[in-house]
């Protein structure tokens, strides 16, 4: 008798064991399904003659990114950099939201993400057609991601329409010192046309950026007032089926620019700026690219001598899939700035 209840416990013992073997393969593939791994890493090599401290190798990215689809409805990302900071050897969070689409035409996104915005602003640095952002994004909006909601809808599938509501800070600016900063708003309207061979973007955003009280040279308290903030752009593309493509892109806006953030502001009233972007690429074949870029920066209209006009040459070839080698040079006028060479390798997965 003893003999048989061990031979019925040793059988439920292995049922549970198989069945429990299964619900965790049934867990893990249905996780598998829902979460998507993905990153980049990017090594690159600058130099301006040893006439800048970053001159030299650094890891210039080195994301990883979890893609989620929770239902058919619901989906989300978040993508962490650990090569953020001066050192390139901090963690930071850069993507994470999440994004409720009903319907084929109509989508809610939530959360820190890029702004429906002109080329430079909107585009994930690993598919810049350039190595770098734009210089206007470097000054008014730095970190380039925003901090709130838009919605998305499809007049037809060739015309699309986007509003949003946003902290009117990006994530770097070096006024926002606090978790979330001030809880000053902007609104957003982006037009989206997409014709294939031609594509138009026009929109902008306008908000205020949060007064502050600081202390000038002497000690003596300094009271920055809040400014009017807003930016509208006009982007038009062209491509030909021969592998060409233009970009042009016209910035306007108006802001107090944040240089030296709350504890040392370098300027304290609003002013206009605006800046031209060009971009000519053309595609030799699916492994050699050429592309050259064209900015033409004013951060103050009212002021003189302090424009930066910047021309990009850029060589991308692509010898296997997610791998992107780049030889690129920049020439650079205004604002004390250096030319620089480059030499990147990076690596999709």
């Amino acid at each position: 008798m003893v003999y048989v209840w061990h031979r019925v416990l040793a059988a439920i013992g292995a049922w549970m064991v198989v069945s429990g073997a299964c619900a965790s393969t049934e867990a893990s593939d249905l996780l598998s399904e829902r979460i998507r791994l993905s990153g980049v890493v990017r090594l690159q090599w600058s130099d301006t003659d040893g006439r800048q401290p970053r001159d030299g190798f650094e890891t210039r990215l080195a994301c990883l990114v979890a893609n989620f689809q929770l239902d058919e409805q619901l989906s989300g990302r978040l993508m962490v950099e650990f090569a953020s900071g001066d050192r390139a050897a901090s963690a930071e969070l850069f993507d994470a939201y999440v994004v409720w689409r009903p319907n084929a035409r109509f989508s809610v996104s939530a959360g820190q993400q890029l702004m429906p915005i002109f080329y430079d602003g909107r585009e994930r640095t690993p598919q810049l057609d350039a190595l770098e952002r734009a210089e206007v994004i470097g000054v008014y909006l730095q970190g380039v991601y925003g901090r709130g909601v838009f919605a998305s809808y499809a007049l037809e599938p060739r015309y699309q329409i986007q509003v949003g509501l946003w902290n009117s800070l990006t994530f770097r600016d070096p006024q926002l010192v606090g978790r979330g900063g001030q809880a000053a708003v902007m609104g957003s309207l982006n037009v989206h046309v997409d014709l294939n061979a031609y594509q138009l973007n026009i929109g902008g955003f306008a908000g205020r950026r949060p007064g502050f009280t600081s202390r000038d040279e002497s000690n003596a308290p300094l009271n920055v007032p809040d400014a009017e903030r807003w930016l509208w752009y006009v982007e038009q593309e062209w491509r030909t089926a021969g592998g060409l493509g233009l970009r042009w892109s016209y910035v306007r806006g108006r802001d107090r620019n944040p240089a030296g953030g709350v504890s040392n502001p370098r300027f304290l009233t609003p002013s206009d700026f605006q800046s031209n972007i060009v971009y000519v690429r053309y595609t030799l074949n699916p492994r050699h690219q050429l592309v050259a870029r064209w900015e033409d920066f004013d951060p103050d209209l009212d002021r003189s001598g302090d424009s930066v006009r910047v021309l990009g040459l850029f060589y991308h070839h692509f010898p296997a899939s997610g791998v992107r080698l780049t030889v690129a040079y920049e020439w650079q006028r205004g604002g004390n700035r250096q030319n620089r060479a480059y030499l990147a390798a990076q690596y999709q997965f």
